[in-house]
């Protein structure tokens, strides 16, 4: 495992930083990823700004995280290759409350979640929508701690058009 760290300052205050990390887990094959994330400070040296960048050293697969603070958006992109495969934006609701908008490039559904974080850090999906893009809703589950119990606690509520 590499890990670097570089930080810029303007007038003595925090300005920008980098992480780059390069790390290898022994335990999977596949494991080598290569993590660069980039923050960027006001001048109270609040972070307002982050970009993290992961790549899986064995294809061509790799994932952009943008933050921003101040408008209160974390918008992931996955690619293979050059090519967006899939998006993920997070709208930040208050300190511990998100809107999560999951796409697929050539999927007919988008999934939406109101997810609430936990003070561990985990999130509690207090409602999941499953749409088609023309804004029919096809599914609602509520109250799942982790999105693995989905698949055990889902109902068809059934399909409404929203046009």
């Amino acid at each position: 495992t590499y890990e670097s760290s570089e930080k810029e300052y303007e007038n003595g205050k925090l300005k920008k930083e980098k992480i780059v990390m390069d790390m290898e887990y022994y335990d999977s094959s596949t494991s080598l990823i290569y993590v660069e994330i980039t923050k960027e400070y006001d001048e109270t040296e609040k972070l307002i700004k982050k970009f993290v960048l992961r790549k899986n050293k064995f294809n061509t697969i790799r994932s952009e995280t943008n933050f921003d603070f101040i408008k209160g958006e974390i918008v992931t992109k996955y690619y293979e290759g050059e090519k967006v495969f899939a998006t993920v934006t997070e709208t930040l609701i208050g300190k511990d409350r998100a809107i999560v908008k999951r796409e697929r490039v050539g999927d007919e559904f988008v999934i939406w979640d109101l997810v609430r974080k936990a003070e561990n850090g985990n999130g509690r999906y207090d409602k999941y929508y499953i749409n088609k893009k023309d804004s029919r809703l096809m599914y609602v589950f509520r109250q799942c701690d982790y999105l693995s119990e989905y698949g055990f606690k889902k109902r068809k509520k059934g399909i409404w058009d929203f046009r």
